[in-house]
């Protein structure tokens, strides 16, 4: 691989706005990329508009699994603001269309974005650069406990469904038996203290499937994916990480995130 300068490496993303680091910055490799905070992301009409901590994508996901729990308790669509405490086991499969490519789908491993204000965790379809500093993933299947905070989330679904097949660096994965979709509808349902999974899909359960979700007594109540209106499932198909350096990382805390005294200070 050729060797690129931060500003290169913008500009063959598109994004024209990128701001040229100094003439004497090294050449760097696209994966080693340089410590340099501030990058405009380019101007492609609002698409690519979230900035760090993306609230309003954040803000988008959360009216999004609402109107699910809507959906699935027998409503129509609706969209309202994010205060829905009724704790629900979503599974939303965006991408699949047999129950295979779902089962498929986990040995990618799983990606949760913190900032979200519920318990969320998804598979992985694909991943795009945006920037030096961002990533754009698109959702395959996604795991969501409505009204559930996302630590919560993360001690009770999150970290029973890694295995050493998903995250074959970690030595507690290790011990655990590979999860199958089975295992992973169950593990939803019980961390969230759950009788029932609701999943969205284009692909109808088999009856292994709800024979072994019986066994443990959790049922599972399908919805055809095509009841959630399109433009609100093509919204939330996908969603943005940063992705910078470590040291981009502790300048983001101590700039962005620090209180307003601690930035005073420097």
């Amino acid at each position: 691989m050729g060797h690129t300068t931060r500003f290169q490496f913008l500009a063959s993303l598109g994004a024209a706005a990128a701001v040229p680091l100094s003439a004497t910055s090294a050449p760097i490799a696209l994966n080693d990329r340089d410590h340099a905070y501030m990058a405009s992301p380019q101007n492609d009409g609002g698409e690519e508009h979230l900035s760090h901590g993306y609230p309003d994508e954040c803000y988008a996901f959360t009216t999004f699994a609402d109107s699910l729990v809507a959906l699935a308790w027998g409503y129509e669509w609706y969209v309202q603001p994010p205060m829905v405490d009724l704790r629900n086991a979503i599974v939303v499969d965006f991408s699949s269309n047999t129950e295979d490519e779902a089962e498929a789908s986990i040995a990618r491993g799983w990606n949760g974005a913190w900032e979200f204000p519920m318990g969320v965790v998804n598979t992985v379809a694909s991943r795009t650069e945006t920037n030096a500093q961002n990533a754009r993933l698109d959702r395959h299947l996604t795991l969501i406990g409505t009204a559930m905070r996302q630590d919560e989330f993360r001690v009770a679904v999150i970290d029973p469904l890694l295995d050493a097949r998903t995250h074959p660096g970690c030595s507690t994965c290790s011990q655990k038996p590979n999860r199958g979709l089975g295992d992973i509808f169950a593990i939803l349902a019980e961390g969230t203290d759950q009788a029932a999974v609701q999943l969205f899909s284009k692909w109808l359960p088999s009856q292994e499937l709800r024979e072994f979700l019986g066994r443990k007594h959790i049922s599972l109540n399908h919805h055809p994916l095509r009841s959630i209106p399109r433009d609100d499932l093509q919204a939330n198909r996908v969603y943005h990480i940063w992705d910078g350096t470590p040291l981009q990382a502790e300048e983001f805390r101590t700039i962005v995130w620090a209180p307003a005294w601690r930035r005073a200070r420097g």
